[in-house]
């Protein structure tokens, strides 16, 4: 076995207890998105159709497509007794990372034909904080992923290649792309992608082909949504396919806000390395400047791989860079599907500024294998800071730069037990991650409030995302809530201003809701409403 090897297999040996720490961290739900497709795969699992059983109204779900739930479904029936089943959907992402990889290696063998790039693209891929935290999470990310390259594997043999089975890569490519919508409507670019490389290659019977499988496959959940969509208002207005009219610039906002917006997330995708590379913990300044030089290295190489002729890949990243610079959303988290793509083209840029200087080619090896060295050990720090984390707080945890802390899930389950053994089971509770409480307790609950996104991420007006004191009074009434779940939600921007909304609520109708639990750490808390004052409240105004 050579040196290469040694190396490849030693970084591959000390990525498996990272994973299996994430992996047996006890934690689900924790995202609240994660508790959402538990909760719908639960409801497809036990006949109960696509709905999110966990709210009150128990409301048909039109937001998130159904092929990543539809997965979990399958464990959940084999495996119907929760949490002891959790490890069992933590398994369907991180086999979809599995898979993905192996796509990957498959795509970059065809493209570049260059084994060490490949290899230390898909390692850096592992080895990143952020796709750890997405693969043994119960979240979509890794699911979409693999869709997404399989996808551009078959479109580029298309538009090369297509040989004597072009129908048959016709159709995997048309299956794989429909497939990632399906698993997260972020896949639309792709088609599009698909439909427009393939015409700018005078394919024009493959692209309306392609057009048409994707559309039809997809079809079903487009007129699924249209046909329940409406009718959802107040705090089921998060839940459904109606937020999205709120989440995108091309809805409303003022040209002022769209371009606040846009500055932003352009500002957020030029640093993004600072995070997908756990950087952060050397100097705060070095960090942006190395982010914003790494993202040079990136438009270079994308340039360069250009000029060679416009491909599917091409296409799609521009046109979901274009997705992510109009949403609503801190992009980072978005990023983690294309995140090998991006580091294969920062690659090329880096090796062409390199090649156009005159080193040697022994100094030019030195320098990659120097950048590739502290790369490994900027990301081991990461991983051991996110590991440390994740053992402490007993659930699945990212490095969130500048925020070395997470809520402790301990702290958080011993409320959720208190909740099992001291309410009634037709109790409905109110909290930052719904689905988690009715997953653990078996209760109904329901956040409280709909946060306005703009004034939540780009405004210096957050306190004001999640309403006043009103919108929560009505909020409680109108879902009937029992019970109050207060945690420090230090990694939810929404937490704090949620906790600070509930002070002044308490502060402000006093006697309506009572303090009836604390947890061992103060700021875990649990309130008693008392509907019959908040009625009286209501009344009177």
């Amino acid at each position: 076995m050579n040196r290469r090897r040694v190396v490849i297999t030693l970084v591959f040996l000390l990525l498996i207890p990272v994973y299996w720490i994430g992996m047996h961290a006890p934690g689900v739900g924790i995202y609240h998105d994660d508790g959402i497709y538990i909760v719908t795969a639960k409801a497809l699992a036990e006949g109960k159709g696509y709905r999110i059983i966990s709210l009150p109204g128990e409301m048909i779900q039109t937001k998130y497509p159904v092929l990543f739930p539809a997965l979990l479904a399958i464990v959940w029936k084999i495996f119907p007794r929760f949490p002891e089943n959790a490890i069992f959907l933590k398994m369907v992402p991180l086999i979809g990372t599995f898979f993905w990889v192996c796509l990957l290696h498959l795509f970059f063998k065809e493209k570049n034909r260059n084994a060490n790039s490949s290899t230390g693209i898909i390692l850096i891929t592992l080895a990143s904080p952020w796709v750890l935290f997405f693969s043994i999470t119960v979240l979509s990310e890794t699911i979409f992923a693999f869709f997404c390259t399989g996808a551009l594997i078959f479109l580029h043999r298309l538009q090369d290649k297509p040989g004597n089975k072009e129908g048959l890569t016709l159709f995997f490519a048309s299956f794989f792309a429909a497939a990632a919508f399906l698993t997260r409507t972020a896949g639309l670019p792709l088609i599009v992608a698909g439909t427009l490389s393939l015409g700018l290659r005078r394919k024009y019977r493959s692209s309306v082909k392609f057009t048409l499988i994707s559309a039809g496959i997809v079809l079903p959940w487009i007129l699924w949504q249209i046909l329940f969509h409406g009718g959802n208002s107040g705090t089921y207005a998060y839940y459904s396919s109606s937020s999205y009219r709120n989440w995108n610039l091309l809805a409303h906002y003022s040209l002022e806000q769209k371009s606040i917006v846009l500055a932003s997330n352009f500002l957020w995708l030029l640093i993004s390395p600072m995070r997908l590379l756990a950087l952060g913990y050397v100097n705060l300044y070095f960090d942006y400047l190395l982010s914003i030089a790494i993202t040079g290295f990136f438009i270079i190489g994308f340039r360069s791989d250009l000029r060679k002729g416009v491909k599917s890949i091409h296409l799609f990243l521009i046109l979901y860079y274009g997705m992510l610079l109009v949403w609503l959303w801190p992009p980072v988290r978005f990023l983690i599907p294309i995140f090998p793509f991006w580091l294969y083209f920062t690659y090329i840029g880096f090796t062409e500024i390199l090649g156009s200087v005159s080193i040697k080619n022994r100094t030019l090896a030195i320098i990659n294998r120097g950048f590739i060295l502290i790369l490994c050990l900027i990301l081991g720090i990461g991983l051991y800071s996110s590991s440390l984390q994740t053992l402490y707080n007993q659930k699945a945890s990212v490095v969130y730069i500048g925020e070395k802390t997470d809520d402790n899930w301990m702290e958080f389950r011993s409320l959720l037990d208190w909740v099992s053994e001291n309410t009634p089971n037709d109790a409905v509770m109110l909290g930052m991650i719904d689905p988690a409480i009715y997953l653990y307790t078996g209760r109904k609950a329901v956040r409280g409030f709909v946060a306005n996104p703009y004034l939540l991420w780009y405004s210096d007006n957050s306190e004001e995302s999640l309403g006043n004191i009103s919108d929560l009074l009505r909020y409680l009434l109108e879902q009937k809530v029992n019970y109050v779940i207060r945690t420090p939600g230090k990694v939810f921007k929404e937490s704090p201003i949620f906790n600070l909304l509930l002070e002044k609520f308490i502060s402000r109708y006093k006697g309506t809701v009572h303090l009836v639990k604390k947890g061992a750490d103060p700021e875990y808390q649990i309130y008693r409403v008392d509907q019959e004052k908040l009625q009286q409240v209501q009344f009177k105004k």
